[in-house]
């Protein structure tokens, strides 16, 4: 009976913990997350040069933010408020910024995500302050890829488009609720949402959705945007590793976009 209890116990000691499998799931609600705290940076400081990569940690975030500032800037950090985090950029046209959960050129996002293997989903609430000055207030999955530019909706509507495979929904200068779609690189489609458009100052949740089947499904306010509303069908190229990200470019020299952040959210559904 000893010697039983004794096995027992040495298997019971020795036995390997079960691990659970990672969580792949991110959010930051910048209206609760208790300040912007810290910046680092890959090389240069944060803002100091183009293309510079800075990890910004929010108060209460388990994860950093990503940006990807496309030019030299002044204003780095955002201005929190009772809402969420304001991102200025500098009062310059065409300066713009990628923000998610990890580098669109590498593999080390806890939001990457396999299309034909993974179910998953971005989510992403904002506002702008004055739509005119805001070139691009969109919310993408994007392939990995080397980083690009994205200064104005012509960068991503275009016959020849920065990034190869992607889709966005977000709106441009005019407040209008559309989608930008491209596989392999080809002629970007463009498609307006005919229901919805964005009141300036006033904030509204987008999210999109990626099935098993790679199909993408957009909402607005939480109302699904199927093809009744403009929306059109789009279908990710199998076995492709996408993040997503949220671009912000500005229009006017004068205004700065002013683009608010309330919340950024990806995971598997």
């Amino acid at each position: 009976m000893f010697r039983k209890l004794a096995t027992f116990a040495l298997v019971t000691l020795f036995a390997m913990p079960a691990f659970a499998a990672p969580v792949r799931r991110a959010r930051i609600d910048f209206s609760t997350a208790g300040g912007y705290t810290s910046t680092n940076s890959v090389g240069a400081a944060c803002g100091a040069t183009d293309n510079e990569i800075c990890y910004m940690s929010f108060g209460g975030a388990a994860y950093p933010l990503v940006v990807m500032f496309d030019a030299a800037l002044t204003v780095v950090g955002p201005d929190m408020t009772a809402t969420g985090a304001d991102w200025p950029i500098d009062a310059t046209d065409d300066e713009s910024l990628e923000i998610g959960f990890g580098e669109v050129a590498n593999d080390n996002s806890i939001c990457k995500f396999t299309t034909g293997t993974d179910t998953f989903y971005a989510k992403a609430t904002f506002k702008v302050t004055t739509l005119a000055d805001a070139d691009v207030a969109m919310l993408c999955f994007i392939e990995q890829a080397t980083h690009a530019d994205v200064d104005d909706p012509g960068d991503i509507n275009t016959t020849s488009p920065v990034y190869t495979d992607y889709v966005c929904l977000g709106v441009t200068t005019d407040g209008d609720f559309r989608t930008y779609t491209s596989v392999g690189g080809a002629t970007a489609v463009d498609t307006d949402i005919t229901t919805t458009t964005l009141v300036a100052n006033t904030a509204t949740t987008v999210m999109i959705k990626v099935s098993a089947a790679r199909a993408a499904t957009y909402f607005v306010g939480g109302t699904n945007q199927a093809t009744a509303n403009g929306a059109v069908a789009y279908t990710f190229t199998n076995a492709l590793e996408v993040q997503p990200f949220l671009l912000i470019a500005n229009d006017d020299a004068a205004g700065g976009g002013n683009v608010e952040m309330q919340l950024l959210e990806c995971g598997l559904q």
